[in-house]
């Protein structure tokens, strides 16, 4: 089957604007298309019917760990959790609730890594050895001033 690039939609895309545009608007072969720029028809149809590129809005998904985000995010930013170990503190926390979220770990480490805790915690221990150099660097200054 046919594979369409990102190039030969673009380019169907201002054929079909041109077309609907135009005084009367044509509507154009969807097969003769299909051909010419290598698609499927059911492709070109769809960009007929919706020819912005950037198609409609998605809302943003909640996930069932965003009530305890802040929680998490403590475990893995602040004290510097492993996320497996974090994991099971959680599953040992809320295992009396009903619906418990934490019960897959892929899903817990799915929505850290999207949240990008790990990288928020990097950050900061970056800043914080930056810091500690930048102090050790001005007591030495102080130090061979004296």
């Amino acid at each position: 089957m046919y594979r369409a690039t990102k190039e030969m939609m673009d380019q169907v895309r201002e054929v079909i604007l041109e077309m609907k545009n135009s005084t009367p608007p044509i509507k154009p072969n969807f097969s003769a298309l299909a051909k010419e720029y290598g698609i499927t028809r059911q492709t070109v149809a769809k960009i007929w019917s919706n020819p912005d590129p950037n198609g409609r809005e998605r809302k943003p998904k909640r996930s069932q760990f965003d009530p305890y985000e802040e929680e998490i995010r403590d475990q893995l930013v602040t004290y510097g959790i492993t996320m497996a170990s974090s994991f099971r503190y959680f599953q040992d926390k809320y295992a009396d609730l009903e619906d418990n979220p934490f019960n897959c770990y892929n899903s817990f480490k799915s929505y850290v890594t999207r949240k990008q805790f790990r990288e928020e915690r990097v950050q900061r221990l970056k800043d914080q050895i930056h810091g500690h150099r930048q102090a050790a660097n001005t007591e030495a200054d102080v130090e061979n001033k004296e």
